[in-house]
């Protein structure tokens, strides 16, 4: 992965009506190089919707307040196809605002059926009782092989 560097000021946002956790984060946003001016929240739903485990867990491991943060999503019907073996034929997408609804890293890692990832952030501390907007947990929403690891993990 890149080296991370500070945010320049260019990238300060209002604050105001975030929860404390996610302006404290903003405060101490990065950029990464794949997503040039994105923020830390919109740089982990991609990761975790598109399955970068490596990437994602050095985001993690540096960050660790992520992991249970809340993600500014919408969610709708997936007319794309953007998650394999979706039971409910939903998916969240990125919007990063609060009117939209949110989730956390660990439903989209499940939503999206991956596995590994979703064991990687629960070793990481992800909480698996948090809700989403729609007041679902993360097993909830798991599709695919993300199903087997809630099995596992009982």
């Amino acid at each position: 992965m890149a080296a991370m560097k500070k945010t320049s000021s260019r990238h300060k946002r209002d604050k105001s009506n975030l929860p404390t956790s996610n302006a404290n984060l903003l405060d101490n946003m990065r950029d990464f190089s794949q997503l040039e001016g994105s923020s830390l929240e919109e740089e982990a739903f991609t990761l975790a919707r598109v399955g970068d485990i490596g990437a994602l867990e050095d985001l993690v491991k540096s960050n660790p307040e992520v992991i249970n943060m809340m993600l500014y999503v919408h969610e709708s019907h997936d007319l794309e196809g953007k998650v394999k073996n979706n039971a409910t034929k939903r998916c969240y997408t990125w919007t990063g605002l609060p009117k939209d609804g949110y989730t956390h890293l660990l439903h989209v890692a499940a939503e999206a059926g991956h596995k590994e990832m979703v064991l990687m952030l629960i070793e990481n501390d992800a909480d698996d009782q948090l809700e989403d907007y729609r007041q679902q947990i993360a097993e909830e929403k798991a599709n695919g092989r993300a199903k087997e690891a809630f099995y596992e993990l009982k």
